[in-house]
C-alpha cells in the first residue's frame, strides 16, 4: 500500500524539473574552466570539465627555474586549477539544485523500501485489473 502522502504526479513533476536542471547542469558544465596561476604569475593553467588540461601558459622567464622546479610548479598549479573547477561545479550544482542537490541525497532505506513496495503494489494491481479486462474482452469475443 502506498503511504497516504504519496503523490505520483508530484513525484513526476519533480523528476521532470530535476531532469531539466540536469540538462542545464550538463550544458553549463561544458563552459567551465578551472584556472590557477603560480605565485609569481609565470605559469597559468586552465583545467577543463572533461578532466583534461585546457590551457597552459608558461612565461619564458619561468624556464630559468630549471626543469624539476618548473615541473613541480606546473603540478601544483594544475592541482589548484582542478580545485577551482570543482569549486565552480559545486557552486553551479548548488545554484541549480539547492537543498535538493542530487549528489547530496541520501534516502532513508526503510522509507525507500516502503515506497518501492507501494509502487510495486500499484503496478501489480494495475496489471491484475488489465488482465481482468482482457479476460472479459476475450469472453465477449467468444460469444
Amino acid at each position: 500500500m502506498l503511504p497516504p502522502e504519496f503523490d505520483f504526479e508530484k513525484i513526476l513533476r519533480a523528476s521532470e524539473r530535476q531532469l531539466a536542471d540536469t540538462e542545464k547542469l550538463k550544458s553549463r558544465t561544458a563552459e567551465l574552466v578551472g584556472r590557477a596561476e603560480s605565485a609569481d604569475g609565470r605559469v597559468t593553467i586552465g583545467w577543463g570539465p572533461s578532466g583534461d588540461l585546457a590551457e597552459l601558459h608558461i612565461d619564458p622567464r619561468a624556464m630559468r627555474e630549471g626543469s624539476e622546479k618548473l615541473a613541480e610548479i606546473i603540478v601544483e598549479v594544475a592541482q589548484a586549477a582542478k580545485q577551482d573547477l570543482q569549486r565552480q561545479l559545486d557552486e553551479l550544482t548548488g545554484e541549480l539544485f539547492g537543498a535538493a542537490n542530487p549528489a547530496d541525497l541520501q534516502p532513508d532505506p526503510a522509507e525507500l523500501k516502503e515506497t518501492i513496495a507501494g509502487i510495486q503494489d500499484l503496478f501489480t494491481g494495475g496489471l491484475r485489473d488489465a488482465n481482468k479486462i482482457f479476460e472479459q474482452m476475450r469472453r465477449n469475443f467468444e460469444r
